[in-house]
């Protein structure tokens, strides 16, 4: 009978907790299983918006960055590179840091696992539910919010760098379009190499920039690994900083002026060195009565254009030395704004010796010189020098180099470089200058007196003093038998005139240099290369002798 009542209460019991109790125990658990939930979905949302603003504080560094790769001695832009990859570097350690989360997810669900008993079923059940709602936040939803993140974070980068594109493209095309459309460029006065930007020193650290131009480094300026900032555009002072040449690191004389260049040529003793004193001693005193221009010589330079006026001043004058042509540059501000670089080049006679040149740096400035002056010393072969020899005359004055051959030699020489081509006539001008003009035996049959006379008496045949000059220059080429000469250059040349000058005015005697007609050819090819300039400049000072 005990054993009846018994069984019945349990079934009652059953019974009472099923009809009553497990709808609240159910109930119950559920509310614990939405609490649990929400709070790891919380947990969740939290931990991957916490993750990702730790992995940016970590790796975006808008101020401070380092980027390995480039040989340039700058900082570079943080939208040119370093943004990019410290957005992949965001994203890669926020995931890094979820997965971490993930692991503490771990650790935090074992510590609600207990064995035995209702409650700690129920521990174990919620540590479950916590650990597997939590696996899903963490790495489903906060790998969908690194997405996003990630999205929202790339979509601004790539606002401020389509904006630094831009203003970065329009202020390079901009300071390439000024420099072009003024025709400013830079010359190496060493390899002779020109090109539109040069590397340029920082003045602090002593580091040479080659890529300071609007870019990835900057867009105004760049920043010197030293700290220092250096100007990357024209119009903010770049042309300020030490220039240097690109291919050879020679000092560059300026980065901010437009060339103006003319090549010297002639045979060793020709009168090419006594031809430079006695021009620029000219040109400079020319200048000096502007008042709108300012002329300048680069430190470098100085010893030069002082050498030149020792020797004007009538001290003994070397022949050039140097194979490699040596630039004589002046620099030239005046109302135009843009700088001019004015210079002449003077090269060795031997460099056209007919097989020195071949050996030695090719002379890449005939290729934008603006002009050439071939020098000729009407004693160095022909009649005048046979008559010499004949009389037992003292030809250590005159040029051992036959004219005809160094002209030869010459052509030879451009066209074997690529500066001219065999079969087709070059379009340089060349001032063919007959030197030593003040010898008694050239004077007479060239001199400025004589020239002038000819278009004084012949009004109706000469237009101008040049007309002249051609063809009495070429007459007395062609009979002292300097033919060869005038037809290998006049074969070559298709812009050709001819000039008497000298350079001297006397024989050598230690006294100061009385020169005339040096100015001329000059004179002539100035408004060729700069028509501005040269009607700057003026008229010639020269005074017919």
């Amino acid at each position: 009978m005990a054993e009846l009542i018994g069984l019945g209460l349990i079934i009652l019991g059953i019974y009472l907790f099923v009809e009553y109790a497990l709808p609240f125990v159910a109930a119950g658990a559920g509310i614990v299983a939405v609490i649990i939930t929400c709070i790891a979905l919380l947990m969740g949302l939290f931990t991957a918006l916490k993750n990702y603003i730790k992995a940016i504080k970590q790796e975006v560094h808008l101020l401070h960055w380092t980027w390995e790769k480039g040989d340039e001695p700058a900082i570079r832009s943080y939208f040119f590179g370093p943004g990019y990859v410290q957005l992949g570097r965001t994203i890669k350690t926020a995931f890094r840091f979820n997965a971490d989360s993930g692991r503490k997810v771990n650790a935090t669900a074992a510590k609600f696992k207990r064995t035995g008993g209702i409650l700690g079923a129920c521990k174990t059940v919620g540590a479950w539910i916590y650990q597997l709602v939590s696996y899903i936040i963490i790495f489903l939803v906060g790998s969908v919010l690194c997405v996003v993140f990630s999205l929202i974070h790339g979509s601004i980068t790539t606002v401020f760098m389509l904006l630094t594109y831009v203003l970065f493209s329009v202020t390079w095309l901009v300071d390439r379009l000024y420099l072009v459309k003024n025709k400013i460029r830079s010359d190496c006065p060493n390899c002779h190499s020109h090109f539109l930007i040069p590397h340029f020193m920082c003045p602090k650290c002593g580091e040479v920039h080659k890529k300071l131009v609007p870019g990835p480094y900057g867009i105004w300026k760049h920043t010197c690994t030293c700290g220092q900032k250096l100007p990357a555009t024209f119009f903010n002072g770049r042309s300020k900083l030490e220039a240097f040449c690109p291919d050879c690191s020679a000092s560059l004389v300026a980065s901010n002026a437009r060339p103006i260049v003319f090549q010297l040529v002639g045979g060793s003793k020709a009168g090419k060195t006594v031809f430079m004193a006695a021009f620029f001693h000219n040109y400079l005193e020319k200048l000096s009565t502007k008042k709108s221009i300012q002329v300048t010589i680069a430190e470098q330079y100085r010893p030069y254009f002082q050498e030149l006026e020792q020797w004007y001043q009538g001290i003994d004058c070397p022949a050039t030395a140097q194979l490699n042509s040596q630039m004589y540059p002046l620099l030239v501000d005046s109302d135009l704004g843009v700088r001019r670089q004015f210079s002449i080049y003077d090269i060795a006679g031997e460099m056209f010796d007919g097989f020195t040149a071949d050996s030695q740096v090719q002379q890449q400035q005939f290729h934008y010189c603006d002009g050439l002056i071939f020098l000729i010393d009407p004693f160095s072969s022909g009649d005048l020098r046979n008559g010499r020899i004949e009389d037992g005359g003292d030809l250590s004055d005159f040029s051992d180099m036959a004219a005809e051959d160094v002209a030869t030699n010459f052509i030879n020489y451009l066209i074997r470089t690529g500066h001219a081509k065999a079969n087709t006539r070059c379009n340089i001008p060349i001032a063919v200058v007959i030197a030593k003009a003040d010898i008694k035996e050239v004077k007479r049959v060239i001199g400025p007196a004589k020239i002038q006379s000819i278009l004084r008496k012949n009004p109706e045949k000469y237009q101008s003093v040049q007309q002249v000059r051609d063809e009495e220059c070429r007459n007395f080429l062609l009979d002292i038998g300097l033919s060869a000469t005038v037809e290998s250059l006049e074969t070559q040349f298709s812009n050709l005139h001819y000039f008497p000058a000298s350079a001297m005015g006397h024989t050598p005697d230690g006294s100061e240099y009385e020169p005339w007609g040096v100015m001329d050819a000059v004179e002539w090819m100035l408004p060729l290369a700069d028509k501005n300039f040269a009607d700057l400049v003026g008229e010639p000072i020269d005074t017919a002798v």
